[in-house]
């Protein structure tokens, strides 16, 4: 298991994978330059700690990094130490301190093809303090895309007729939530 604890302003991200290797001291990289590593088949509890931090988070949120389903985690208390378990081979979690901004996010974003409209449910994964809606910008600057949202809720997404085939990025960010981003697959007609 390989981790590494990242700081924001209102929240840690801790980022982990369960490393197989054939020669896990060269990581990521073998002796030759080829790549020595893959992700573990197994897919059992694991659990891992993170000093010091016991007192300063509130919750957790797991994000499955080969599944992109994001979910809150259980959080334990030892001490000052806190102990996340999780069951993903490669994860990020999102350590929430207390007014943390929620986390936003729009789920999975199947492929699609010029000229289409493509739809994404807007969701609120973590706790807010205003527990009402919140503004966001849903932004693809490559298909010309920038537009206020409200989560939760609906949006869409339409497909410039010109757009050429490959991979564009979509965000939701916004002063109110901690930022999504991911990739949609445009198709030619």
């Amino acid at each position: 298991m390989i981790c590494r604890l990242f700081k924001g302003s209102d929240h840690w991200a801790l980022v982990g994978a369960r490393v197989d290797s054939d020669e896990q001291y060269l990581l990521p990289r073998g002796l030759d330059g080829q790549p020595t590593l893959g992700l573990d088949a197994a897919r059992n509890p694991v659990q891992v700690r993170v000093r010091g931090l016991g007192s300063q988070v509130e919750s957790a949120i797991a994000v499955d990094v080969e599944t992109l389903q994001a979910q809150p985690v259980a959080i334990e208390r030892e001490g000052e130490d806190l102990l996340v378990s999780t069951e993903s081979r490669w994860f990020v979690v999102i350590l929430r301190k207390r007014g943390c901004r929620p986390l936003a996010s729009f789920g999975e974003v199947p492929a699609v093809r010029v000229g289409e409209v493509l739809p994404i449910p807007l969701r609120i994964v973590s706790p807010h303090e205003g527990k009402g809606s919140l503004t966001a910008t849903l932004s693809a600057p490559a298909l010309g895309i920038h537009q206020e949202v409200r989560l939760p809720g609906m949006s869409e997404l339409r497909i410039p007729k010109d757009t050429p085939p490959g991979r564009y990025m979509i965000t939701l960010s916004g002063p109110s939530i901690l930022g999504h981003k991911r990739f949609v697959e445009v198709r030619s007609g």
